[in-house]
């Protein structure tokens, strides 16, 4: 969830992009590529805002345009790309 503090810039969330501004609430759940969001600032204007999250123990998160996942939780942090797929019994004995 974001609080925007300062600011008028874009918010890109799925294949949609709105104007969002000071005083604005956002709220973006998980899920894949129709949950994807960014916050685009690219104009003069200076951008501060708030952020809330629920900061779970472990976090999977996915990346639609460079095609990436993270894995992130218990000091693990991996980042791999999407392609990079095995099988689970792949090198087992």
């Amino acid at each position: 969830m974001f609080l925007i503090v300062k600011g008028k810039v874009r918010l890109r969330y799925g294949s949609e992009t709105r104007e969002i501004r000071e005083g604005d609430v956002i709220c973006c759940p998980t899920g894949g590529p129709e949950t994807a969001h960014q916050i685009i600032n690219d104009s003069e204007d200076e951008l501060a805002y708030f952020s809330v999250s629920t900061m779970m123990p472990a976090e999977v998160c996915e990346h639609p345009d460079s095609r990436k996942i993270g894995a992130f939780g218990g000091g693990l942090r991996h980042m791999t790309n999407i392609n990079h797929n095995i099988d689970y019994w792949t090198d087992e004995v």
